[in-house]
């Protein structure tokens, strides 16, 4: 007799993955089947319709903060670890994707790297991307400070920071914790500043998107911006 009462259970999810693909899984059971890492001895499905009712989908277990997830009966150290390194791969795995300009500049993909690192969180966060002559990734800043509708960080300040990593392309993200991405005035008045100021040390913005956990809206396919990046060497 096996030990663990649920190993066979455990194995027919983990096949069912390997031959079907999560397009067949509910979200729940994607938590399931991650559960099973962290949890070896105890029926981990309960523990996933919990954390899926307590924050709503994938999106909300992923940006919820870790006190929040160690309140759930059932999820100790190793099981909110695991889901702080889900999410820690996922942030990575698109950083990686983005560190060339063609990635970088396109509005769909740069979204999708602000939605999984700012996306979720309660205030508004500014994320700097700064990329070299080539267009390549230079670093990336969070700089997670501001009230819930607005961000408190200066022009001159920016300007720094590229001056100091030597960037000549900057993309930047901020989130709208309301959920709703349209730009505020603010919002406009901010890019259309930051674009003249960078073009005072030549510095292109390419792309100002703004991102809730769910949508966004891209400065530049609204025509905000009209960023030049034919400039870009490829030697």
């Amino acid at each position: 007799m096996d030990k663990n009462p649920h190993i066979g259970h455990r194995k027919r999810i983990r096949q069912k993955l390997l031959k079907h693909g999560e397009e067949v899984f509910y979200d729940y059971e994607l938590i399931e089947l991650l559960l099973t890492f962290a949890i070896p001895f105890r029926d981990v499905k309960p523990i996933a319709r919990e954390l899926i009712n307590r924050f709503d989908d994938l999106n909300g277990i992923l940006d919820a903060p870790i006190e929040s997830l160690a309140q759930i009966d059932g999820i100790g150290e190793n099981s909110v670890a695991l889901i702080q390194l889900i999410k820690a791969l996922g942030s990575r795995y698109l950083t990686n994707k983005c560190k060339k300009i063609k990635n970088i500049s396109n509005p769909k993909e740069l979204a999708k790297l602000a939605r999984m690192k700012i996306g979720g969180l309660k205030n508004e966060a500014l994320l700097l991307l700064f990329l070299d002559n080539r267009g390549g990734l230079i670093t990336q800043e969070c700089l997670e400070y501001g009230s819930p509708d607005k961000i408190l960080v200066s022009i001159s300040y920016i300007i720094q920071r590229c001056c100091m990593h030597n960037s000549k392309y900057l993309a930047i993200a901020h989130n709208h914790p309301s959920g709703i991405c349209e730009p505020s005035h603010f919002d406009k008045k901010f890019t259309i500043d930051l674009e003249n100021a960078l073009n005072t040390v030549n510095v292109v913005l390419l792309e100002h998107v703004i991102v809730s956990s769910y949508t966004s809206y891209s400065m530049q396919l609204n025509k905000l911006i009209n960023p030049k990046i034919n400039q870009v060497s490829d030697k």
